[in-house]
């Protein structure tokens, strides 16, 4: 890297390209930051230390430095050490011709500390510490991450860009004054030449470098906008499919639900011998190409059990549940998403009252009477799970139908790419291309359509203003005045995930009639038991079913099997064998379990804590695996970060011994965690009293729980 100090902006102007007012140069910034804790009453800031406890660290005031900050004017890179010096050269570049895009990996790292330098002349962030791009002057700043979902190491990994370097110490602490390794440097540089070797792929598709989306969704959108760009009618199609107020489209945000995900109540904590696992192959893409979606106004029914048997229209219900218990060892309904609950007097409180409900880790298994807004699709697995009353309060249907041939045999042109030339080289590029893009598909069909706004203030606050009724009818009304914006509705996102649930229950309901269910997430299912026979059954019907879509479309059904580079086909939709028979598995709530696998290794899956070093607090044995289980710094590898807006004046000392005063405000300081494994005793209670294994036993095989069964 070179002194920025030696930047000729004289022959950097004589070498712009400016096309239709935006300078063509690909500008990057990245900067490199200290970490320090000060303890009470001190006000030289310390490196982490390890071997002081959380409780330590409670105490300390957290604070960051930025030391050493980088910036690309395409192939050339220049550094600085103190970030105010940053500002010379923001001020000069704003100076030159045109509009200027500088891409940040990360916009809402780098954007605390540029407050120290200057407010934002405008910024757009999906909520707080979400930055999409912020501006100063001529110069839009723009979030890389957001563009790509992919960290710096796998961005090069999927586009050949040279590997982001590895072994970089980010405890040590270092200052502006700090002298720097040539590793060090050549970090700094490497990072800012994985951007420029991505952009520059990007440039080769989108040719300018205003029209690169701002998001992963975004390029779906621009992607899908070359489909119908000369379709009027498709788009006025859009705009009645628009949610006629402010009202409905509330009703539609209650209805969506993500995936269904939990362990089975009855096997938490219990170690478990013999589990396999399957995963449904493109779970919302086979959705999105198979299922019927609604594709008109959603109207009033005045006899709702009569439109919900009507194959010709789906609906959404709002429903009242009476002593709704679940049947199955599966249970469904999500807590959050229920409302009026029925209140009981509370025995552990005298004159207090309590929710007449069984709530077992987030899901419902019994609940006294509340009300509910769903889709028919999830009224349909309800049925299935739960006993007890069902009452329709009001239903809106609206006419099904397929989503749009075109939209369909782009969905498969990107499955087919994703599969047949995974592991092709030379065909990396629109590999990863396509891959990103089928994800982006049910991303776009899940955006909201009016967004809560999201405010930075002076002082580095931010604060998320919920849109009011007349703010969404306002939005809704400027979307159906300007149709070509629209390319899909909110309410296919909505049913698509209903459609992925319920077709992932049809699994789970097989397996649970011997209740072989341990684990489940969205498009998998961990399980016992020989269920060959089946996954065969539900591959089957799912096969027959997007054969039938395909047909009705005009498409041929082969197009949903692509032959991978070995001459394999990979249907669409069905469950795939992933693990088979793993010796021991433990689950003890959602996103918290862990299992050995047939090379003797242990894997943890928790949501907080890092797969690749959390097996490391099992220290070798899954009986580990329990409730209050503590990871250490090292075993949870992951960082809590503190946004400072009010750092206090402080010193700072490198390793050389050479001190640094500092007295920037704004900073992120980032902290290693430990973890502490919690289930809480109410779950455990719940476990109790529905009489979950875990209450009597510590761990059991597949033939052992037959005996249960049949005893």
């Amino acid at each position: 890297m070179i002194d920025y100090n030696k930047i000729n902006w004289y022959k950097h102007r004589r070498a712009q390209k400016i096309k239709r007012g935006y300078d063509q140069t690909v500008y990057t910034f990245d900067i490199e930051t200290s970490s320090g804790f000060i303890p009470p009453g001190a006000m030289v800031a310390q490196p982490f230390d390890y071997s002081k406890s959380p409780a330590y660290y409670r105490e300390c005031q957290k604070v960051a430095l930025c030391y050493l900050w980088q910036f690309g004017i395409g192939d050339e890179y220049y550094f600085g050490r103190e970030l105010k010096d940053f500002m010379r050269v923001l001020d000069a570049l704003d100076a030159l011709p045109g509009k200027k895009i500088c891409w940040i990996h990360n916009c809402s790292f780098e954007q605390i500390f540029l407050l120290n330098l200057f407010f934002p002349e405008k910024i757009f962030a999906r909520k707080a510490h979400k930055v999409i791009y912020f501006e100063y002057g001529s110069i839009t700043f723009r979030c890389s991450y957001m563009l790509t979902n992919l960290s710096l190491a796998n961005w090069a990994k999927s586009t050949g860009a040279p590997p982001k370097l590895e072994g970089f110490d980010y405890e040590k602490i270092r200052t502006p004054l700090s002298p720097l390794t040539p590793f060090e440097m050549a970090y700094g540089q490497r990072d800012l030449e994985i951007i420029k070797f991505g952009i520059d792929k990007m440039l080769d598709q989108y040719e300018l470098v205003q029209r690169i989306p701002l998001t992963q969704t975004g390029r779906v959108r621009v992607e899908v906008n070359g489909l119908f760009s000369d379709d009027v009618r498709y788009r006025y199609k859009m705009a009645r499919l628009l949610p006629k107020d402010a009202l409905e489209y509330i009703r539609w945000k209650m209805c969506m639900v993500g995936g269904n995900t939990h362990a089975n109540w009855y096997y938490a904590g219990i170690l478990v011998r013999g589990v396999s696992e399957v995963d449904i192959a493109s779970s919302y893409p086979y959705e999105c190409c198979s299922s019927l979606l609604p594709m008109g106004p959603f109207r009033l029914a005045h006899n709702p059990e009569k439109m919900l048997a009507n194959k010709k229209y789906l609906c959404i219900c709002e429903v009242e549940f009476e002593d709704l218990q679940a049947t199955m060892h599966i249970d469904y309904i999500s807590y959050s998403k229920i409302y009026d609950i029925r209140m009981v007097p509370d025995p552990d409180r005298p004159g207090k009252q309590k929710e007449d409900l069984i709530v077992e880790n987030g899901k419902v298994h019994f609940i006294g009477q509340c009300k509910m807004m769903l889709t028919e699709f999830d009224l349909d697995v309800i049925r299935q799970a739960y006993s007890g009353g069902i009452k329709i309060l009001r239903c809106w249907y609206s006419r099904a139908g397929r989503l749009d041939k075109r939209y369909v045999n782009f969905i498969l042109d990107l499955y087919e790419n994703k599969t047949k030339l995974k592991g092709v080289k030379g065909s990396e590029d629109l590999y990863m291309n396509s891959k990103q893009l089928i994800n982006g598909i049910y991303g776009d069909f899940v955006s909201a359509i009016a967004y809560d706004d999201t405010v930075l203030h002076e002082d580095g606050s931010w604060e998320e203003v919920e849109k009011s009724l007349q703010d969404i009818d306002e939005r809704l009304n400027y979307l159906r005045q300007k149709p070509w914006r629209l390319k899909s509705s909110y309410i296919w996102g909505v049913f698509i995930t209903a459609a992925a649930r319920r077709d992932h229950f049809r699994m789970l309901k097989m397996l649970d009639k011997e209740n072989h269910v341990i684990y489940y997430d969205t498009d998998s299912v961990y399980y016992i038991g020989n269920h060959d026979k089946d996954i065969a059954a539900y591959n089957k019907e799912a096969t027959e079913r997007i054969d039938k879509a395909l047909q009705e479309l005009g498409i041929d059904p082969e197009r949903s099997r692509p032959k991978d580079k070995n001459g394999v086909p990979h249907q669409m939709g069905i469950m795939e064998q992933e693990q088979k028979d793993l010796p021991e598995f433990k689950a003890l709530r959602a996103k918290c379990y862990a299992y050995r696998d047939h090379d003797g290794a242990l894997h943890t899956t928790i949501s907080g804590v890092s797969k690749a070093k959390g097996s490391n607090a099992l220290k070798g044995s899954l009986d580990n695996f329990h409730n209050d289980l503590v990871f250490s710094y090292q075993e949870c590898g992951k960082s809590i970060s503190t946004y400072n807006r009010d750092q206090p004046p402080c010193i700072w000392i490198g390793e050389d011994g050479k001190a640094y005063g500092s007295d920037y405000k704004f900073g992120l300081n980032l902290m290693p965690t430990q973890y502490h494994l919690s289930i809480g005793q109410d779950f455990y209670d719940t476990l109790a009293l529905i009489g979950s294994l875990s209450c009597k036993l510590s761990e059991v095989s597949i033939d052992e729980l037959a005996e249960i069964e049949r005893g």
